[in-house]
C-alpha cells in the first residue's frame, strides 16, 4: 500500500540555466517583450520581469508610480549603447565581458543602474590593473563611484608606494589640495626620508603657483619638518623663495629649527610633526636609570622600555652611580645626569655633568657644574638645563644654574625669591614653576621663573591643594600635572588660567616612583606601594581621563629617574 505522505522531490540542476537561455532566446527573438529600452538611437526589446529581477534600478522603476512604469518605451540618456547592451546581455546570461577599454564606463553604468555585482566585477578588475601610473585616477575613479574595496586598494597603493607613484604617475600634479593631504598625512605613509614628501609638495604647488601658493602653508604643515636634515633645511628650505614668501611656511620652518636646536618642548606642546614617521622605525621609549632595589642596594644599570611593544633591553650602566641626589634629564635626544659625586659638600667643589649619548650608547663627562650642592632639582627649558636650589653645609639654597649644550657650559641665572629643601620643579608654556616648602615652614610657596625678563615672582597659592609632601611634577599639554607622592590622588594645574584641575587618581601608589611622558601619555613606574616596593608601570590618557596599567619593571625599584627619548625600534627577529 502507497503512503500518501511519501513525496519524491525532483529538481533539475541545469534547469536555471536553460531558463535563462530560453529568456535571452526570446529576448533575441523579440517575443513576448514588453518595455523597450531605447538608447540613442539602439531600441532594446526586453521583459520587465527580468530586468526587474536583474537591477533593483529596474525594479523599482516598473513597481512605482513613474511614468515609465506603465510607458512601452523608456529612453536612457547617460549610458552608451554597448554598455547598455553588456548590461542587458548580463541581466538574461548573468556574463559580461570586462575589458580594460570598457571597464570604467561599465563600472559607471553598473553603479548606476544598480548592477552590484557587476560593479564589484569591474572593480576586482581595476584591482589587479593598479601600478604607479594609473592609481591616481583609479583612486579618484572608485570615490566618486562608492567602490570601497577599490578606493582603499588604491590608497593603499598610493601610501606604500608613494616615492614611485610621484615620479612616475603624470596625474600626482592634478591632485586636489584635499587628496595629496590626505595621503602625505597617512600615518602609514612609507618613504625614505622626510625630504621625499617636502619635495613632492613643492612639485605640485610649482605646477600651479598662481593658485597654490595661497594653499602652501596648508599642505606644509603636513610635512614633518623636524625631521628633515637640518643642512637641507638650511640650504633648501630656507632659501626656497615660495617659503620665503611666505610667513606661514616660515613659521613651520622656525618650529623645525627649534626642535633642532633642543627649544620645543613635545610633551608641553604636542604636535604631530614632532612625532617621527612609523615607517622610519623610530618610536618614544622610556629610558630608566638607577635607583634602588631590596631596600638600599643602589643600581647602575639603566634599562629601556618600548611601551608598543612591551619589550626592555639594557643599555650602558650609569657611572658613578653611589653619587648623592642626582637628577636626570633629556634633552635633545641625549640623557644628561647631574648632582654631587658623594655626600662632602665643598663650598668651591664641583660636580661632574654625565651625558648618555644614544647613537653611541656611552656616557661622556661635560662640563662641571658650578656648584656642588645636594638635592637640586633639574628641568629643560628652551634647550637648555636649568638647575635649581639645593643645600649645603648651611641649608637650603636658592641658587640657579643654567647649562648650554652647544657651548657646554654653565652660567649663573636669577636665583629663586625664596630657598627651598622640598620642592619640585616644572617647563611649562615658556616658564619655570617651583613649588615646594622653605626650611621650617609648612606652607607651600609657589614661584615662577620667566626667562624672557629672567625674572621670578610669587603665584597666589590660596585654592593650591593640601599637600603632606611635596609631589612629583611632569608636563603634559599646556597643564603640570603633580602625581602625590603618599597618595594615588593627582592634581593639575593650568598656568595659563592659573587654576587647577581634576583628574583621575592613580591606580596605585607609586611613592619614591618616577614619572615621564611618553607619545602624549603620562607613565609612572615603580616606587613604594602600600605595602612593598612596587614594579608596576601604569599610564595616563589625558583624552580619556583614565589611568591603565602598562607593563612592569624589570624588578621592583625605587628612587629611580626615567625620561622618555626617540629610540630606533628593536623588532623581535632583529634580536634573535
Amino acid at each position: 500500500m502507497t503512503n500518501e505522505e511519501d513525496v519524491f522531490t525532483f529538481q533539475d540542476t541545469g534547469h536555471p540555466d536553460h531558463l535563462m537561455s530560453g529568456l535571452q532566446e526570446l529576448r533575441k527573438e523579440c517575443r513576448f517583450s514588453d518595455v523597450i529600452i531605447c538608447v540613442g538611437a539602439t531600441e532594446f526589446p526586453c521583459h520587465r520581469v527580468v530586468l526587474a529581477s536583474a537591477s533593483s534600478y529596474f525594479k523599482a522603476m516598473f513597481s512605482g508610480e513613474l511614468r515609465e512604469s506603465l510607458a512601452t518605451k523608456i529612453v536612457i540618456h547617460s549610458v552608451s549603447e554597448d554598455i547598455m547592451e553588456l548590461l542587458l546581455e548580463f541581466s538574461y546570461t548573468g556574463k559580461v565581458g570586462i575589458t580594460f577599454k570598457n571597464v570604467e564606463a561599465l563600472l559607471e553604468a553598473a553603479n548606476l543602474f544598480q548592477f552590484g555585482t557587476v560593479r564589484e566585477a569591474c572593480s576586482r578588475y581595476l584591482q589587479q590593473r593598479i601600478d604607479a601610473s594609473n592609481v591616481l585616477g583609479f583612486h579618484e575613479f572608485a570615490e566618486a563611484h562608492n567602490c570601497t574595496e577599490l578606493s582603499e586598494l588604491a590608497k593603499e597603493f598610493v601610501i606604500d608606494n608613494f616615492l614611485e607613484v610621484f615620479q612616475t604617475s603624470g596625474e600626482f600634479l592634478q591632485v586636489t589640495q584635499e587628496r595629496l593631504v590626505e595621503y602625505i598625512s597617512d600615518v602609514n605613509l612609507q618613504i625614505d626620508k622626510e625630504e621625499q614628501v617636502y619635495e613632492s609638495v613643492m612639485q605640485w604647488v610649482r605646477a600651479d603657483v598662481d593658485n597654490r601658493y595661497g594653499i602652501l602653508h596648508k599642505v606644509l604643515e603636513h610635512v614633518r619638518l623636524p625631521f628633515i636634515n637640518p643642512r637641507y633645511l638650511v640650504a633648501k628650505v630656507e632659501t626656497e623663495p615660495l617659503i620665503l614668501s611666505s610667513p606661514a611656511c616660515m613659521e613651520l620652518v622656525q618650529e623645525a629649527r627649534r626642535y633642532h636646536v633642543f627649544d620645543y618642548d613635545r610633551a608641553d606642546n604636542p604636535n604631530i610633526r614632532m612625532k617621527p614617521r612609523p615607517c622610519f622605525d623610530i618610536s618614544e621609549a622610556m629610558v630608566v636609570v638607577g635607583g634602588c632595589s631590596g631596600g638600599d642596594t643602589k643600581l647602575a644599570k639603566v634599562d629601556c622600555y618600548d611601551p608598543k611593544n612591551n619589550a626592555w633591553h639594557t643599555l650602558s650602566d650609569l657611572p658613578e652611580y653611589n653619587r648623592e641626589g642626582y637628577r636626570i634629564v633629556a634633552l635633545g635626544n641625549d640623557i644628561y645626569v647631574t648632582g654631587t659625586t658623594d655626600e662632602t659638600i665643598t663650598s668651591d667643589g664641583c660636580a661632574t655633568t654625565w651625558k648618555y649619548s644614544t647613537q653611541s650608547d656611552r656616557w661622556m663627562t661635560m662640563a662641571p657644574m658650578l656648584k656642588s650642592y645636594k638635592c637640586r632639582a633639574t628641568v629643560v627649558l628652551h634647550g637648555q638645563i636649568y638647575l635649581l636650589g639645593g643645600t649645603d653645609i648651611n641649608g637650603p639654597v636658592a641658587d640657579v644654574e643654567r647649562y648650554d649644550p652647544f657651548s657646554n657650559s654653565w652660567e649663573e641665572v636669577q636665583s629663586m625669591i625664596k630657598a627651598m629643601n622640598d620642592f619640585t620643579v616644572a617647563a611649562c608654556r615658556g616658564k619655570l614653576y617651583v613649588n615646594g616648602r622653605s626650611q621650617g615652614s609648612e606652607k607651600i610657596l609657589f614661584q615662577c621663573f620667566d626667562p624672557s625678563t629672567d625674572t621670578w615672582n610669587f603665584i597666589d597659592n590660596s585654592v593650591m591643594p593640601e599637600w603632606s609632601q611635596v609631589p612629583q611634577s611632569i608636563t603634559l599639554n599646556g597643564l603640570i600635572y603633580y602625581l602625590r607622592d603618599d597618595s594615588k590622588e593627582v592634581d593639575a594645574y593650568d598656568p595659563i588660567a592659573n587654576q587647577w584641575v581634576e583628574v583621575a587618581p592613580m591606580k596605585a601608589m607609586h611613592s619614591s616612583g618616577s614619572v615621564c611622558v611618553i607619545d602624549g601619555k603620562i607613565f609612572v613606574s615603580g616606587g613604594f606601594g602600600e605595602l612593598a616596593e612596587s614594579n608596576l608601570i601604569e599610564c595616563y590618557d589625558p583624552t580619556y581621563d583614565k589611568w591603565a596599567y602598562s607593563g612592569s619593571l624589570p624588578e621592583p625599584r625605587c628612587y629611580h629617574w626615567c625620561v622618555s627619548i626617540l629610540k630606533k625600534v628593536e623588532h623581535k627577529d632583529e634580536e634573535e
